[in-house]
């Protein structure tokens, strides 16, 4: 079976409590001045079907323009 990009949905994992670094949302954390799911998605290709998972901030991650998902626990 050849791998193929549009055969997959990818999912980010963006949310969590950031418990261990005073409640910062780990994805919108700024790195080398961008926040860390911009790294992210500028890697990913644009072919397969991108999910961000978040809890918090969700309004901030929809402004990327794919479906955000929060966790239901």
């Amino acid at each position: 079976m050849t791998f193929n990009a549009r055969n997959i949905t990818i999912v980010i994992l963006a949310g969590g409590r950031g418990s261990r670094i005073g409640g910062i949302d780990k994805g919108l954390m700024l790195w080398q001045g961008k926040p860390l799911i911009e790294h992210i998605l500028q890697v990913l290709p644009k072919t397969s079907p991108i999910l961000i998972n978040a809890n918090r901030h969700l309004e901030q991650y929809q402004r990327y323009g794919y479906e955000v998902v929060a966790d239901t626990l």
